[in-house]
């Protein structure tokens, strides 16, 4: 009984060609994706820039609002300082049993200029309780923006690594590739074609 045998012939042509069709695809498959990677990695290095140049920002904001809270909170120690020497001038002076029209009016105006210095006080202490605020909402921000900053470091460090690992497996399909088309060329020729050429001519010859 015959065993039939492998059809060489076929797999020699189909590895050939299935080294050409590598050869012509697997570089244009290759340059369209790393050209998208790339895109992407430059796009998340400029937002990386953007956030750097967003941080360098919150920071100057920050240390910028963090002065004019300690301006605010100088001014508000010297009005404290201005209203309890108003309260004692005001507190000595009622004391007294009689008091003159000159007296009098002192006390008045200093009582009125104590107002004004708790109002001025009130104003200091909400514009720093505001500034307080401010920085505490800028450092969030900022947290915010180094977490992000973060995430797109890494995502560049791993499109980088995705870029060389593609770069590794093209080359090794290209290799692949014009090794099967090349070795497939060959072996069709030299263990199938080669023959059928000299059946031929031999059968040409007999004529």
């Amino acid at each position: 009984m015959d065993v039939p045998a492998f059809p060489t012939d076929s797999l020699y042509k189909f590895m050939a060609l299935a080294g050409l069709a590598g050869i012509f695809l697997v570089p244009k498959y290759y340059l369209s994706q790393w050209s998208d990677a790339k895109q992407q990695v430059i796009a998340v290095y400029v937002a990386t820039r953007s956030l750097v140049a967003e941080t360098k920002s919150g920071m100057y904001d920050i240390k910028r609002i963090g002065q004019e809270a300690d301006d605010l909170k100088e001014t508000g120690r010297k009005i404290g300082v201005d209203v309890d020497a108003l309260t004692a001038d005001i507190d000595k002076a009622k004391r007294r049993r009689r008091l003159t029209k000159a007296q009098e009016d002192d006390i008045e105006r200093k009582t009125a200029a104590l107002d004004d210095r708790l109002k001025e006080f009130d104003d200091t202490r909400r514009k720093s309780e505001d500034a307080f605020a401010r920085i505490r909402k800028e450092h969030l921000r900022i947290l915010k923006i180094e977490y992000e900053l973060k995430g797109k470091r890494l995502l560049i460090a791993d499109l980088t690594r995705s870029l060389k690992a593609f770069e590794v497996t093209f080359w090794v399909l290209d290799l692949i590739s014009w090794n099967a088309a090349v070795f497939g060329f060959a072996l069709w020729y030299w263990l199938v074609q080669r023959h059928q050429d000299a059946l031929v001519r031999a059968q040409a010859g007999r004529h």
